[in-house]
């Protein structure tokens, strides 16, 4: 038996935060909730598993017990209150006399670009710029969990289904703001209300990647057109990292310096600053035993990443080359198309950072032989 002595709850100390967690199942999904004190951890295990024995309602505090029984007692029964409360849900909203859009641009300005990491946020604004266009003219009251649920699942065949999730994640976090302002009358978020949006059934579409003739062509136009950009992209399309890793566009400043590329040792050093978030742990890596490619070409072009002007200069080499393909990423999906026969699944994962082969095995095993990763690896400078 546990220190709470009811099934289903587990009692463990955080170090971190010195916090006593109490963590318990409701409907098939795991909650966590956090106490200063052991004792006062325990208090409310116990008592909420009692509760779970008796059949009554759980997950409430001592206040919010106390007004459930008074508005219980004032309505005469809890099933009149249950009547009450469906009746009201059912009227149209009375609005908040404050527009979405203005909401959400003041969200933005003033909380998300100023707490939030800024890659985060960054991302967060396309999905702000979608669901402002959807429901900016409403009244932030007006929103209801029906709308925001017809809304998914007509953006459901035009995008991923992670995609479709950050959408939701994003209205949630947005409208648990709204609930806190108080000079907003709104204490319901729809999110929180609306049922799940289900996965639709789909054959699991390839990585776009590019072909060795389309690489030699893209590598053609580097060497003709701008040399100095030659290790920047080598970097992405023969060791697969990630785009961040090697500069920042945004900034037009270079990430990876050139004392954590090794040329005699046949090396590339990742460190924690530039490496990706995973888990709240930036996990630093070192990069080697790829394919000599890589290295034939920073020995003839060098290994300092010209990040001025990056992301004009990446486009004007885009169009020269002559693809259509978009170019987000794609020299990091070209890689791991390329190595994955080559190098085999496990080391591919480890030189492109990933802590199992689950990616590749999804999306990139399989999808080119060894006669196409071979005339790839043995494309040569210029």
């Amino acid at each position: 038996m546990n220190a709470i002595g009811f099934r289903g709850f587990h009692l463990s100390h955080e170090k971190s935060r010195n916090k006593w967690i109490v963590e318990y199942l409701v409907g098939g999904k795991r909650k966590k909730v956090r106490f200063t004190s052991r004792a006062e951890a325990v208090a409310w295990g116990r008592r909420e598993g009692r509760l779970r024995e008796k059949g009554m309602p759980r997950g409430f505090t001592v206040e919010e017990e106390t007004r459930l029984h008074q508005a219980v007692t004032l309505f005469g029964g809890l099933d009149r209150l249950c009547d009450c409360a469906k009746n009201y849900a059912s009227l149209p909203s009375a609005g908040t006399g404050r527009k979405l859009t203005d909401s959400i641009t003041h969200w933005y300005n003033e909380v998300i670009s100023r707490e939030w990491e800024h890659n985060y946020w960054k991302d967060m604004r396309g999905c702000l710029v979608r669901i402002n266009k959807q429901f900016g003219d409403m009244d932030v009251g007006e929103v209801d969990a029906a709308g925001v649920y017809d809304w998914l699942l007509d953006i459901r065949d035009e995008t991923s289904h992670s995609n479709l999730n950050k959408h939701k994640v994003v209205l949630g976090a947005f409208y648990d703001w709204i609930v806190m302002q108080r000079d907003i009358p709104c204490a319901i978020n729809p999110v929180r209300q609306m049922k799940r949006v289900k996965k639709r059934v789909q054959d699991q579409p390839l990585k776009i990647f590019l072909t060795p003739d389309e690489a030699d062509r893209f590598l053609s136009a580097i060497h003709k057109h701008d040399p100095a950009s030659m290790p920047r992209f080598v970097l992405g399309l023969f060791a697969g990292l990630r785009p961040q890793e090697i500069c920042n566009e945004d900034a037009g400043v270079a990430n990876l310096p050139n004392d954590c590329i090794d040329l005699d040792r046949r090396q590339i050093r990742i460190t924690g600053e530039i490496a990706k978030r995973a888990g709240g742990i930036r996990r630093p890596r070192i990069v080697e035993d790829i394919p000599e490619t890589v290295w034939h070409f920073l020995e003839q072009h060098g290994t300092t990443i010209d990040a001025h002007r990056a992301r004009a200069r990446r486009r004007d080499l885009w169009n020269r080359s002559g693809l259509q393909k978009p170019f987000h990423s794609v020299l990091r999906h070209t890689y791991a198309t390329m190595a994955c026969p080559v190098l085999g699944m496990t080391r591919t994962a480890e030189t492109m950072g990933h802590t199992s082969t689950q990616i590749l095995n999804r999306h990139y095993k399989g999808v080119v032989d060894r006669a196409t990763s071979d005339q790839y690896f043995n494309i040569t400078p210029n």
